[in-house]
């Protein structure tokens, strides 16, 4: 039997080659695994994120609504009282004849029928 002997250089070549190889499968796992662990949390985070920026916006606009409605809510308010007063005091108020829609008026804010 004619055993083949490696020299040395050729074993530290191996050695080396060997723990090059480990290294990088060792690197690109935990690589892997932490991107995916990031990618994950990042689309819980971006989902979290949306909600509390929905629920702001639609909050913003449910005040500005809601300010709308209590401005309408006083013109109303103001209009309803003078409507009533001049149902219950008609005498108070002369008669006021209001004429048909003309030409002339049509960029003019008038009461017309």
């Amino acid at each position: 039997m004619n055993k083949r002997r490696f020299s040395i250089r050729k074993r530290i070549r191996a050695i080396v080659l060997i723990m090059v190889v480990v290294s990088l499968l060792t690197t690109s796992t935990t690589g892997l695994v932490s991107m995916l662990r990031i990618r994950e949390k990042a689309g819980q985070t971006f989902v979290e994120r949306l909600e509390t920026d929905l629920a702001t916006a639609v909050t913003s606009k449910a005040e500005t609504a809601n300010a709308e409605f209590r401005r309408y809510t006083g013109y109303v308010g103001l209009f309803a009282d003078y409507i009533h007063e001049l149902y219950v005091n008609p005498a108070g108020y002369s008669d006021k004849e209001i004429l048909p829609p003309t030409y002339n008026d049509r960029d003019r804010l008038v009461m017309k029928r």
